[in-house]
Order: structure tokens, then C-alpha cells, then sequence
């Protein structure tokens, strides 16, 4: 088998290995790139929308899959620029957030 192929097959088993456990996604990155989408998804809705501004909520479970993380998140709806603990229902919904960054939904978030 030539040089050339093994070293091609090497470092593409490389990035698949990397992507696959997608290392550069933690708990801290995760919490930011989650509430990042939730601002933006609800930047056009008039009433308060979803928020993870309370106590408790936030990021609660991480667990490793293929290409990226299943996270379960708490938030709370009606939330968006209230101050924190005003009481609203929490919901928790498990989400999908791929090695790339993009949040996916695997449930309904409202």
C-alpha cells in the first residue's frame, strides 16, 4: 500500500475520531451556544418568549452521541427580559447540539 494512501487514511480517521467526540464542546460552550439560539429564535416574538434566565436553569444533563452532545436543558417560558425568579412554568426539553455548533431541537421548545 503506498505512503500516500495510509497518511490520507490515517488523517481522515483522525478528524472522524476528532468530530466524532467533538472535545471543543463543554458544558460552558454548550450553555452559550443554547442560550445564543434562544435569543435569536425569539427575537420577533412579542410577548417574553423562552428564556434560561431563572435560578436552576440552564444546562442539566450532557451526554456524549455521535457527532456532537444530547443535552437537557431547563427554561422557563414567558421568561425573556423579566427579572430573574419571577414565577413562570419551568420545562425541560432535550436538545441536540452537533460538533459544528448548530442547535437541534428534539422535542417542541414552547
Amino acid at each position: 500500500m503506498p505512503v500516500k494512501s495510509i497518511i490520507a487514511t490515517a488523517v481522515a480517521l483522525g478528524l472522524m475520531f476528532l468530530f466524532l467526540f467533538a472535545p471543543w464542546l463543554t458544558s460552558e460552550n454548550i450553555h452559550k451556544i443554547v442560550e445564543n439560539d434562544l435569543k435569536k429564535r425569539n427575537g420577533e416574538i412579542i410577548d417574553y418568549g423562552v428564556s434560561m434566565n431563572c435560578d436552576g436553569c440552564g444546562v442539566k444533563q450532557v451526554k456524549n452521541n455521535a457527532f456532537g452532545k444530547d443535552v437537557v436543558i431547563e427554561y422557563i417560558a414567558g421568561g425573556g427580559p423579566l427579572p430573574p425568579n419571577t414565577k413562570f412554568e419551568r420545562r425541560q426539553i432535550e436538545i441536540f447540539v452537533s460538533f459544528l455548533g448548530t442547535v437541534h431541537e428534539l422535542g417542541h421548545l414552547y
